[in-house]
């Protein structure tokens, strides 16, 4: 995957909804430092890239800062 289409990737639908899943998952917190703002799904691994919803332990939440 490019650049330009990881990009593209972070904006459809199904990253929305991944997105939505990981910081629900994770009580809106930073699984980091426990902070509620600017909030990240991050991926851990990229082996499942696009295949994300059925690999979500590949996936943490994050604040912006972390």
């Amino acid at each position: 995957m490019t650049k330009e289409q990881y990009h593209e990737y972070l904006q459809s639908p199904e990253w929305v909804a991944v997105s939505k899943e990981v910081k629900s998952r994770a009580g809106y917190k930073c699984q980091a430092c426990n902070s509620s703002l600017d909030l990240h799904a991050h991926h851990r691994s990229y082996v499942h890239l696009g295949n994300d919803m059925k690999h979500l332990d590949e996936l943490i939440c994050l604040c912006a800062r972390c």
